[in-house]
């Protein structure tokens, strides 16, 4: 099976995992879950709460799913992202909107998840741009 993100089979996306040193996987990886529950507390408390911001709540879901989807994807690079990583995080958007609907100083709100897809896009365009700057620079 090819891996788009590495351009060659399973066997060798295993051995990137492999290769990666245990530290930078664990740092990634407790990143990637303690921002999972912040943003999770940052979603589920009432609006007033919220001092982390940056003053207009489509930015922050933008910027929010563009880190998870860095961290998440950083964390577990021999993952698929298209069949694993993206559609976990997309799961994890329309739940937190689900259960902001039962929440009284909540709403439901499709827009929010609009902005989540453009956080997830807007870090495949980062990362793609980062990847072809590394291959043109790594010879």
């Amino acid at each position: 099976m090819v891996y788009p993100r590495l351009g060659c089979c399973k066997d060798a996306a295993n051995l990137l995992e492999k290769e990666t040193e245990l530290p930078v996987l664990i740092f990634f990886r407790m990143g990637f879950f303690a921002a999972l529950i912040v943003i999770s507390v940052l979603a589920l408390v009432p609006l007033e709460d919220t001092s982390l911001t940056t003053g207009w709540d489509k930015l922050n879901h933008v910027l929010a799913f563009a880190v998870l989807l860095f961290l998440l994807d950083s964390a577990y690079p021999s993952q698929r992202l298209w069949q694993l990583k993206i559609p976990v995080l997309l799961f994890y958007a329309f739940l937190i909107e689900v259960i902001q609907a039962f929440i009284p100083y909540r709403e439901f709100s499709l827009l929010d998840i609009v902005a989540d897809v453009v956080g997830l896009g807007l870090y495949l365009l980062l990362r793609s741009r980062l990847l072809y700057w590394q291959r043109v620079f790594s010879g």
